[in-house]
């Protein structure tokens, strides 16, 4: 996951962190440069910036999401790198998450299920079951309500 800037990655792995990382760019040469990392509890599969915006119509990304092995969606703060809160979100693996507008995010597991949640808040605003694993989704469109999500059995569902 690239910072907004694309001067800092952050990826994540089976080691339960997330590692920091500035990147520079000089002469056609990509380098990067190790920063810290973050310690979690589980399994990272999935992160995602916390989308909110300024007075002045501009996205800011003070927070991550991250999700994984344990069914719990973790919200970081950058600044601090510390755990501001945590969402007992799913009964499975969760395998992506993604931030969208408004304060709220979505995720997706292995418990079948598709779910919107809005971060002052600790149930889910909008729930979706289906018929396998959700692996992956996206979210866009025109409409602030779409969604699509991919399964185990390989069908793609609109709503």
């Amino acid at each position: 996951l690239f910072s907004p800037s694309l001067s800092i990655l952050y990826s994540s792995s089976s080691d339960s962190s997330i590692r920091l990382s500035s990147l520079s760019y000089s002469n056609s040469t990509l380098s990067s440069t190790f920063i810290h990392s973050i310690k979690l509890p589980s399994k990272i599969y999935s992160m995602s910036f916390h989308r909110s915006t300024t007075d002045q119509n501009k996205e800011i990304n003070t927070h991550l999401y991250t999700a994984g092995s344990d069914g719990k969606i973790r919200m970081i703060d950058l600044s601090t790198n510390q755990e501001t809160s945590k969402f007992e979100a799913h009964e499975d693996t969760i395998w992506r998450i993604e931030g969208i507008p408004n304060s709220r995010f979505l995720s997706g597991s292995e418990d079948k299920s598709l779910k919107m949640w809005d971060v002052r808040q600790s149930k889910p605003i909008s729930e979706i079951k289906y018929k396998a694993g959700i692996l992956s989704f996206g979210w866009g469109g025109a409409r602030d309500d779409q969604e699509a999500a991919a399964a185990e059995e390989e069908e793609v569902w609109f709503g």
